[in-house]
């Protein structure tokens, strides 16, 4: 949003016209089509970017965002990844940041599964053990050296690494700062068969934390 507004565009128009297009889409067709349901995911990503973001949201409704995001990638990418969502309905209140699950998507995506020559597999896991709620996503990408493995890791930790843009990095301190030191990540990767993160965190805010 700050970006469209230093460029001197109200992002609400822009959410208001492709609204116009995707109606105009579905009446071309007298129904849904594949033109109208990018655009109405898109809609829905815009929609959820914009609103408050220190708001926090339901688990249900970062999942919802995470299905739209996912709905263009594989348009985009052209089925080259199929997707697995794995949880309880009773996760689906839990309070948390916006912009989680997202972010390992891209991860995923970008690094894992568009280099790999293959028809590729993201599983997404969501439960809760006793205080904590489990977040764990495998992809069956071309994975990471134990050194790169390392090098991930170490950017994700420094705390002079800029985080700027969403990723990994800026995922995990945004987590340190709500959730404090009771945030947990663990990555295990091997090459040529994928990659696991696991993120562990509190389903309450850390009152200490800034």
């Amino acid at each position: 949003e700050l970006i469209a507004l230093q460029s001197q565009i109200n992002p609400h128009f822009l959410f208001n016209t492709l609204e116009t297009i995707r109606l105009k889409s579905f009446q071309l067709t007298d129904g849904p089509n594949q033109v109208s349901l990018l655009i109405e995911n898109l809609c829905d990503i815009m929609r959820y970017t914009l609103s408050d973001p220190n708001e926090q949201v339901s688990l249900e409704n970062e999942i919802a965002y995470s299905k739209s995001y996912l709905y263009i990638q594989k348009l985009r990418y052209r089925d080259k990844f199929h997707v697995i969502w794995e949880y309880d309905p009773d996760i689906l209140p839990i309070p948390t940041i916006k912009l989680l699950i997202q972010p390992l998507l891209e991860n995923s995506i970008h690094h894992g599964i568009a280099p790999s020559g293959k028809e590729c597999l993201i599983k997404i896991k969501i439960y809760q053990k006793q205080d904590f709620f489990y977040l764990h996503m495998i992809d069956t990408g071309i994975g990471m050296t134990p050194a790169q493995k390392e090098e991930l890791l170490s950017r994700i930790m420094d705390d002079e690494t800029p985080y700027q843009h969403i990723g990994l990095t800026n995922t995990w301190k945004r987590l340190v700062l709500v959730y404090g030191q009771q945030a947990r990540i663990h990555i295990l990767s091997k090459v040529n068969q994928g990659t696991s993160i696991t993120l562990i965190l509190p389903k309450e805010r850390d009152p200490s934390a800034s």
